[in-house]
């Protein structure tokens, strides 16, 4: 049976939440049964009809729809922007419900343990959707990161372009046009970056963290350009990118880990292969189709369709909700691909530590 799935926020005109709608019930683990859209009195109208619900299943008001539904709902997805997420997380934690929440769980470290915190204390779920990890190959890299098939990890580089603050016609969203406890940019891509290098490379805490910041976009006067070099527990570097003003990159996410024995490369906009190059001058390909029957993309969950017909960006949230449904059932086999409240937290604390370190600039 599917489990009963309230929305706040996500309505027809943000950027994520159709994409939510869809991935949930993708493969038939969450039904949404409710939602409190937008604040907009016709959005939220519209955003019902859109998803297929009937008008006494819209509230006006998301604390109404916590109020009449809580005791009917097996978790609420979290989807208005990141400033708003810890009132919003912490109310519906309170109720005993368990949550689903957009990044980044918070604007800073200190409200996203509080979050933890209280998670745990209720004795809730609170699951983070850091959807790039829901793709197969980047799994694949975690895979063979732990089962030892790299060699001893040397680097990790994790780069994250896009051309949004610079190119010509940019509208961001209201919230996207401040900075707080860290700049923008590093709430709405740093926290990939950061959770990324934790899942594909566990290498421990970072010892040493240099950064530089600038503006160089044409939206407002936040930072919109990121560079981050690190070094974590076990010697391994980290060279970390994310921006806001590359030219030329609708999404540029790639992540290459180097270890003694091989190294892995993927590209986010070919999402269906992932380069393994080895110390005696090979070079592999693993994708879809390729008949490694151990392979993360081979497993039959990740084949909605047979190879040759890609599979994206929502069948990797629908990887994720996957997840989350076995959690919430129960199932603690699926807490190794579903992050938590803590998580969020620990790249939180690497975002302010970026923030805080002393080689910066703001232009």
């Amino acid at each position: 049976m599917s489990l009963k799935l309230a929305l706040i926020g996500g309505g027809i005109n943000s950027a994520v939440g159709y994409t939510h709608v869809i991935a949930s019930q993708m493969d038939g683990h969450f039904k949404i049964v409710a939602g409190a859209f937008s604040t907009h009195p016709e959005i939220n109208e519209r955003s019902g009809d859109t998803y297929g619900l009937a008008p006494e299943r819209v509230f006006d008001c998301w604390r109404t729809m916590i109020e009449v539904l809580g005791d009917e709902l097996d978790a609420v997805a979290v989807l208005t922007p990141t400033p708003s997420h810890s009132e919003i997380v912490l109310h519906v934690l309170r109720k005993g419900i368990d949550v689903i929440c957009e990044k980044s769980l918070a604007t800073s470290s200190v409200d996203a343990q509080k979050i933890a915190d209280v998670a745990d204390e209720c004795g809730c779920q609170c699951l983070v959707t850091f959807n790039y990890s829901g793709y197969p190959a980047v799994r694949e890299i975690r895979k063979q990161v732990l089962n030892g098939h790299l060699g001893s990890i040397r680097q990790v580089s994790i780069e994250m372009p896009q051309e949004g603050f610079l190119r010509q016609g940019a509208a961001p969203q209201e919230w996207r046009i401040r900075d707080y406890e860290v700049p923008t940019v590093s709430l709405d891509l740093g926290v990939h970056v950061a959770h990324l290098a934790e899942y594909v490379a566990p290498c421990g805490m970072t010892t040493s963290v240099s950064s530089t910041e600038c503006h160089s976009g044409a939206v407002s006067d936040v930072v919109d350009n990121v560079n981050a070099l690190v070094t974590f527990e076990n010697g391994a570097l980290g060279n970390f990118w994310w921006s806001k003003a590359a030219l030329g990159y609708r999404n540029g996410l790639r992540v290459r880990v180097f270890g003694s024995d091989a190294a892995a490369e993927w590209h986010q906009m070919n999402p269906e292969e992932l380069l393994l190059s080895f110390n005696d001058g090979r070079r592999e390909i693993i994708d879809r189709g390729r008949g490694h029957a151990e392979s993360e993309l081979e497993q039959p969950e990740y084949n909605r369709f047979k190879p040759g017909h890609p599979a994206g960006f929502i069948e990797a949230f629908a990887n994720l909700y996957a997840d989350f449904s076995g959690l919430l059932r129960g199932q603690p086999e699926s807490s190794d691909h579903a992050h938590s409240a803590h998580a969020a937290a620990r790249g939180l604390r690497f975002l302010e530590e970026v923030h805080r370190s002393p080689i910066r600039k703001s232009r």
